[in-house]
């Protein structure tokens, strides 16, 4: 048990620490006098060690390396996806194409029995899905190049930056269903 003593001398040997008679508090604040002393050394050891621990550590529960190599590799799919069309699609599904865009719509209008001069049907709409539909046929190649320049540039966003949010994931996925729906695979 500690004594209260109210009175210091200045003969003690800490100079702030109890008087004479208080010997169980000076003792006691010996062994916290030591202790003291040897933890300085110990907390300098442990904050040299800290900073290479805490780099060394991650966030448990957090998915941020994953995210960004699933945002990337996403990213260099869909960048191979549309430079293939870039290269390929006039050739292919152009105006003057292989299989053209206007004569494919030409025939799934036929047979979803809808007038050749009138504009879209939610059913022929949703037989397939494509932006092509309000395209002009005077204008097939132009927009086949632009679908392919802007998923390159949305592509490459991801690729180069890691990140995106839902809207560019949903454009993507929009422009590459249209150009695939229109290659006629």
């Amino acid at each position: 048990m500690l004594k209260s003593c109210g009175q210091f001398s200045k003969d003690s040997p800490y100079p702030h620490g109890p008087a004479e008679g208080c010997e169980e508090m000076s003792s006691s604040v010996r062994r916290r006098a030591v202790a003291a002393s040897r933890k300085p050394a110990e907390d300098e050891v442990r904050e040299k060690e800290a900073p290479v621990e805490q780099h060394l550590e991650m966030d448990a529960g957090t998915y941020w390396l994953t995210r960004i190599v699933f945002t990337r590799s996403i990213g260099f799919v869909y960048l191979v996806a549309f430079l293939v069309p870039l290269n390929q699609n006039k050739e292919l599904i152009g105006a003057n194409g292989l299989l053209p865009i206007p004569v494919f719509y030409s025939r799934i209008k036929t047979a979803l029995e809808v007038p050749a001069n009138s504009t879209v049907t939610m059913d022929a709409f949703l037989k397939g899905p494509s932006l092509f539909w309000w395209i002009s046929e005077h204008y097939v190649d132009l927009t086949l190049d632009l679908v392919a320049y802007l998923g390159i540039s949305l592509s490459a966003i991801l690729l180069f930056l890691g990140s995106g949010n839902v809207l560019i994931f949903v454009v993507l996925r929009v422009l590459y269903h249209s150009l695939v729906f229109v290659g006629q695979i």
